[in-house]
């Protein structure tokens, strides 16, 4: 199926462009290099190869073709897939139907879904949900805006649903036990959702995939999410996709807010582009999508406590992407519904936005409302403060003090310095001295670039491969290496014919400081290593040797007493060192700005 999808889809299509819709691709030689949209990161890793037509990325190792990518930055099936290929770029439909047992099971839930949105679509104007159509009307919703976004009732009964369905249907029984809508007791099947206003929650590609429901009784739970599904699930979803995503892709901006009648009333009032989160704050996964989509986020949420404290949760997930932040501080106990209900209310709305807070000043004025006007003096806000930075230092130190400093600035302090120290020493004492999470440092990168992993495990697959890496420098690239000895045992090896395996390495290094070294790229790195990622990996091994040979050149020559002469052949060779890295970075879109050699 995912072979004959691709070449449905390279039939109409060119994959570059699909991965462009995500990523800034920019040139690099043949192949094309930009920021990945799977994980943070400041130094671009993602590529696309022309010769595969695949992506790759050095930094989280996701990989596969245009369709792996569909799949994973949209959290969709295949016939999710098929459906954004025809809406987004105006593929015709393909010339079969999708048949997987996976693709079967999604379409017989979607299908029970669609039939149950009906029937409580339908039930919306029956006379017993004239109370539903009395909130609704209340809430400032007139029945044009019921249809338009498909809002329904369940009625106040235990099976009417049930009944409905099962009745005038053949529907496998495990399929509507998985569809999340009833809830089996004693042996009945009870319907999920009673006596609610009904709202749909569409995916990524605009289809069906789950419903909600408010509850007018004041005695229940006041909403309720379908449960998780293989097609649903909460945390990679928002209420109002279904309408909103054109807007967000045209305008690079979304508007956050918490509730589903704050989503309508703002799509209803002029701003198309809002979602409405489906838990207590933004999740991680939607804060990775949303930086994907836009480039702007307002954070709309309710002016109480709880809206506060979602909206600090909210940017702590978002702040570690490239993204302006802004939060519309509402009046305290209304939310955005409560705004579109007056002319006047919709005006101070509208003016709020513009208003609105960038995040850190946001981030501040909650703790001083929270914990008093010197919320550092208090130990709960030093927490929420320190567990911020955290986020930042997962990513690396340099990012968190970088945080710190902001932080620092809006606290009034003189200097983050003091700040970031008690956050390490927080810490400490957090962990008893241990690291709690990984964490990568930028000031203190890792002692191996991860290409000479790759480089390695290249080399036990297919030793001839050693012709193309010693190509134009010969063994004297090894020379600033860590790994020399292994690529100097590799090659002897090659050059006596002699088959090597993995147990032959580790067991010839195995009193060697790089064993470890070795064991670790054993396991990582896993399957054969394709000839666009080998040659990638020659290309920055090269650079790397030419700026090092660089600097030994530079060192050496202010020791040197020799004559202007001899200095002016050892300065020329170093500038021919510098310009074969430069070309090099450039080619692998790596190129460091700086012809400086570092210095080793």
């Amino acid at each position: 199926m995912t072979r004959k999808l691709r070449e449905w889809i390279r039939q109409h299509i060119h994959p570059l462009e699909i991965y462009q819709t995500y990523v800034q691709l920019k040139p690099s030689g043949k192949n094309w290099v930009g920021l990945c949209p799977f994980h943070h990161e400041k130094t671009p890793s993602f590529y696309f190869f022309t010769d595969s037509i695949r992506f790759y990325c050095f930094g989280c190792k996701k990989s596969g073709d245009e369709v792996d990518f569909l799949q994973s930055i949209e959290h969709l099936d295949i016939s999710g897939v098929i459906e954004i290929l025809q809406q987004r770029w105006s593929i015709p439909p393909p010339p079969w139907k999708t048949a997987s047992p996976e693709d079967e099971a999604a379409r017989v839930l979607r299908e029970i879904l669609t039939r149950a949105h009906e029937y409580y679509r339908s039930m919306l104007a029956k006379p017993r949900a004239s109370e539903a159509r009395k909130y609704l009307e209340s809430r400032g919703l007139s029945p044009e805006t019921w249809v338009h976004y498909g809002l329904g009732y369940a009625p106040n009964e235990t099976a009417a649903l049930w009944q409905a369905i099962s009745n005038t249907s053949a529907y496998p029984e495990w399929s509507l036990k998985q569809s999340g809508l009833w809830v089996e007791r004693d042996g009945r099947m009870i319907d999920f959702f009673r006596h609610r206003i009904i709202f749909p929650i569409h995916d990524r590609s605009g289809r069906l995939m789950a419903l909600a429901g408010r509850a007018l009784d004041p005695n229940f739970p006041k909403y309720l999410n379908s449960r998780e599904t293989i097609l649903f699930r909460k945390s990679q979803s928002f209420f109002g996709l279904g309408w909103a995503l054109k807007a967000i892709r045209e305008t690079r901006e979304a508007i956050l807010v918490e509730g589903y009648f704050d989503a309508l009333l703002l799509h209803q009032h002029g701003y198309p582009n809002t979602l409405a989160i489906l838990g207590s704050h933004l999740s991680a996964e939607n804060a990775r999508w949303i930086a994907t989509q836009c480039d702007r986020v307002r954070l709309a949420f309710d002016g109480d406590d709880a809206g506060m404290q979602a909206a600090l949760e909210s940017i702590r997930f978002l702040a570690v992407y490239p993204v302006e932040i802004r939060v519309v501080i509402l009046p305290e106990g209304t939310d955005p519904a409560d705004m579109m209900e007056t002319d006047h209310g919709r005006t101070r709305f509208r003016r709020l936005m513009e208003q609105a807070w960038e995040w850190p000043a946001f981030f501040v004025h909650t703790l001083r409302k929270m914990y008093g006007a010197r919320p550092l003096e208090n130990p709960k806000a030093l927490n929420v403060v320190f567990d911020f930075i955290e986020v930042f230092y997962r990513e690396s130190d340099v990012r968190a003090m970088a945080m710190t400093d902001t932080l620092a600035e809006h606290f009034r302090l003189l200097s983050g310095r003091q700040l970031y120290r008690d956050f390490l020493r927080h810490r400490r004492k957090r962990g008893r001295g241990e690291e709690p999470e990984p964490t990568k440092r930028m000031t203190t990168p890792p002692r191996e670039p991860t290409y000479e992993y790759y480089l390695i495990a290249g080399l036990m697959n297919e030793p001839a491969r050693f012709e193309q890496l010693l190509e134009d420098v010969g063994r004297d690239l090894f020379r600033f290496t860590r790994f020399g000895p292994v690529y100097e045992w590799l090659l002897e090896a090659w050059y006596n014919e002699t088959a090597l395996t993995w147990e032959d390495l580790l067991e010839q290094f195995q009193t060697s400081p790089l064993y470890h070294d070795l064991v670790m790229i054993h396991q990582l790195v896993e399957g054969e290593v394709e000839d666009e990622h080998f040659e990638l990996c020659c290309l920055f091994l090269h650079a790397d040797y030419y700026r090092r040979a660089a600097a030994r050149l530079f060192q050496s020559s202010e020791r040197d007493t020799t004559g202007e002469a001899a200095q002016t052949v050892v300065q020329q060779r170093r500038y021919e060192l510098l310009r074969r890295a430069v070309e090099i970075e450039t080619r692998i879109g790596k190129h460091r700005l700086s012809s400086a050699p570092s210095r080793h």
